[in-house]
């Protein structure tokens, strides 16, 4: 586990006599100023603990613990200062979050016993964040595994949308596009309250009675509903239940406070309507075009995601695809997308078009077929 410590100060003796007492002790390194700090997290880093003096040029103590703080969460941050005021102490603490605050001259198992406790801080810190996120990552797949088994027709739109949604993130330099692949794997999750046989026709482009519309209108809601029950997806959540709202909208609804997130909804919900048109109006490709810069005009979309969009297209369409038809699951390799829907002989729904195949998809099909015959061959190509 990583226990390097970083020591920032402006005066070499200090940081010589730091190396001299305590490197036998410590994993330890050291920096000159705070640009230098700066420099090596970006560079050498993960650090455990940083520790940094406070009287600096150019940038003081607080200031650069702040930026350590942004830029490197789990690091615990403590603090030297030569002339320990109250206000100083104040400013450290609230803007650096600083665990430890040390006067100088500090004796050395005085700073010793500080480093150790910082350590075991920062081991603390880093198996919670371990233990949330492998629960975290847990939840998320049981979700996506019951909506692929209830759903299969809403589950293969959400691995579709979240395919398309990574490729506009990267196209535009989304910042977090983690977070928008889950909302978007997850974007479908409210339509387990939906009868399959109504989705079925839904995204035929079939009719569908009031009652039936108004089921389907409601699963954004529900499935933000049994997202806010889970930690640290409140963002998700409220990215799945307004998974529709136009970019005019989300300006209204955010007021500016927040252009990353508008971008990485826009980009979910310029994904969906595409596959939407797909499903429905069987229009894909550049055909798609005029329908998504007519919507653009009328401010349903951000500009600089359609754009992305377009030259994705383009692209897309100049690429050679190797389509080829396979007889059972036994012809499935990684890497492939599912060209049309895999039905049962009995006309039931097994896989989703557009769904890209992985191992445990490949097994389910196989110990399928032992017991279900599957309408077979079916076209697929290889993902690019």
């Amino acid at each position: 586990m990583n226990d390097k410590i970083l020591m920032v100060d402006d005066d070499q003796n200090a940081l010589e006599g730091y190396k001299r007492l305590l490197s036998k002790r410590f994993n330890l390194e050291t920096a000159l100023c705070a640009e230098e700090g700066l420099k090596c997290l970006c560079e050498k880093g993960p650090y455990a603990v940083v520790v940094s003096d406070q009287r600096m040029p150019r940038i003081d103590g607080v200031e650069f613990l702040s930026r350590v703080c942004t830029v490197a969460p789990l690091t615990v941050r403590m603090m030297l200062s030569g002339k320990a005021e109250l206000d100083d102490a104040i400013d450290a603490v609230n803007e650096g979050n600083i665990f430890r605050f040390l006067k100088k001259p500090c004796p050395v198992d005085k700073l010793t016993k500080a480093l150790e406790a910082a350590i075991q801080q920062h081991k603390l810190m880093t198996v919670e964040r371990d233990m949330v996120e492998n629960t975290l990552r847990g939840g998320i797949s049981i979700l996506t595994d019951i909506l692929s088994m209830v759903s299969p027709l809403a589950f293969g739109r959400s691995v579709r949308v979240r395919h398309l949604s990574r490729k506009i993130a990267q196209a535009v330099d989304c910042k977090d596009i983690p977070q928008l692949e889950i909302a978007a794997l997850l974007s479908q999750i409210g339509c387990v309250i939906v009868p399959e046989e109504v989705l079925l026709r839904a995204y035929n482009g079939e009719n569908l009675s009031l009652e039936e519309q108004l089921m389907l209108d409601e699963h954004p809601q529900i499935g933000s509903s049994l997202l806010t029950k889970i930690p640290r997806l409140e963002t998700v959540s409220f990215i799945v239940k307004h998974q529709h709202a136009r970019y005019d909208q989300l300006k209204e609804l955010l007021k500016d406070d927040d252009e990353e997130l508008i971008q990485s909804m826009q980009i979910l919900k310029l994904a969906l309507d595409y596959d939407h048109l797909e499903m429905t109006e069987k229009v894909s490709g550049s055909f798609a075009w005029p329908v998504l810069m007519n919507r653009m005009k009328k401010g349903w979309y951000q500009s600089q995601v359609v754009m992305a969009f377009k030259e994705i297209i383009e692209k897309d369409e100049q690429e050679v695809r190797h389509v080829t038809a396979i007889k059972s699951s036994n012809f499935l390799e990684q890497r492939m997308i599912i060209l049309e829907d895999l039905m049962s002989q009995n006309g039931d729904l097994i896989v989703g078009k557009g769904y890209h195949v992985t191992e445990a998809l490949r097994r389910r099909l196989s110990n399928l077929e032992k017991r279900v015959p599957l309408r077979y061959p079916i076209m697929v190509s290889l993902e690019n």
